[in-house]
């Protein structure tokens, strides 16, 4: 330097430390913001939800590229897990089984993901997310070869699921993770002779999780099969009293949903609305249970909705929400689920069935 010494060489690697600090808290916080910055549109009353989905699914393969060029450059930071766990969820997406080519991509980053040498912390996520893909390859299976998960043959694919869950579970028995995939199981037992076993696990492994605690209402719904159903409320819309010992003599479809569900307003969109003009004159009722948020915003995304869609059956909200009220009391976790009351007020059928049409034509022809 001219005019003085030059600055001890402690000095310089501390200031060529700093800017390496500086540059890498830089680039972590530019990534971390490209990926925030990818988010999904809210729905609408007029959104058109299948057009939605896939856009869902675009935006999703974007921010998983982000989040595994992330997770390569810095593997143990705070955010990376729960990165990894939004990357293969966006995979799932918003549907109840992804179909074949959607579980072969996340077959396939699972498998690419352990040749990285995760850490055990990373490594339990990406377990856990294998365990599920097993599950629900196996009920996609089923229904790609239009099999009812009731009949013999489907057993070999149930062992599979239920092994793959339970496995998750011994190898992590303190990962509350592994409730998601018990409560996958259990929606795929429904109406089956498994669907006590798979709901007990659940509360047996679970018991202080939402979906835990859930299970005791969904056992109530079990025992509730073959017995009156009984509820009464006030309308959302009319605010008048419903009770269903007034609907004896109908058949009724009993719909948990909410404006938040795709599979929930596609139901609703492309045959509910539809076949309840055809079939109301026949004796046809529908009674809707909203868990849709609590508040103002809730209540609102409801009324739009059904006011957007002409919606005229009556609709319980009790503003609770998904996880709280009514939908806690029957054990309500997975959007939508339906029940089927006979015309003597008996409930007969709990989840939505693959025939329901038929189902629900044959409880009509009923005496």
């Amino acid at each position: 330097m001219l005019g003085g010494k030059s600055p001890p060489m402690s000095i310089l690697s501390l200031t060529a430390f700093l800017c390496l600090v500086g540059s890498g808290q830089s680039d972590v916080q530019d990534r971390l913001a490209e990926i925030d910055a990818i988010k999904e549109a809210i729905p609408g009353p007029e959104t058109d939800i299948m057009k939605w989905v896939d856009e869902c699914y675009v935006l999703a393969d974007k921010r998983g590229k982000l989040v595994l060029d992330f997770y390569k450059k810095y593997p143990d930071h705070e955010r990376t897990p729960k990165l990894l766990v939004s990357r293969w969820e966006d995979f799932i997406g918003h549907v109840r089984v992804p179909k074949m080519p959607r579980l072969d991509m996340i077959r396939q980053d699972i498998n690419e993901f352990y040749k990285t040498k995760p850490s055990k912390a990373n490594l339990a996520i990406a377990k856990n997310y294998d365990a599920k893909e097993v599950l629900m390859r196996q009920w996609r299976i089923a229904m790609d070869q239009k099999l009812k998960l009731s009949d013999p043959q489907a057993k070999p694919l149930l062992d599979k699921a239920e092994k793959a869950c339970l496995d998750f579970q011994r190898a992590y028995p303190n990962e509350e993770s592994g409730v998601y995939n018990f409560y996958k199981y259990s929606d795929m037992c429904a109406g089956t002779p498994r669907e006590r076993t798979a709901i007990g696990y659940l509360a047996k492994f679970y018991p202080n999780s939402n979906l835990g605690k859930g299970a005791t209402g969904k056992l109530r719904i079990l025992d509730a099969v073959g017995k009156p159903f009984e509820m009464n409320f006030k309308d959302f819309t009319t605010g008048r009293d419903v009770s269903f010992k007034e609907l004896r003599g109908k058949v009724v479809l009993v719909d948990f949903w909410a404006t938040w569900c795709g599979p929930c307003r596609r139901d609703v969109e492309n045959e509910m609305l539809a076949m309840y003009k055809e079939l109301k004159p026949r004796g046809l009722e529908i009674v809707g249970i909203s868990g849709d948020v609590p508040g103002d915003e809730g209540k609102k995304m409801l009324s739009d909705y059904i006011q957007q869609q002409s919606i005229t059956w009556p609709n319980l909200w009790d503003g609770k929400g998904p996880n709280d009220g009514i939908a806690r009391e029957w054990g309500i976790s997975s959007w939508p689920t339906q029940f089927l009351v006979d015309k003597k007020g008996i409930l007969r059928y709990t989840g939505r069935p693959a025939d329901r049409r038929k189902v629900i034509e044959e409880l009509l022809a009923e005496k």
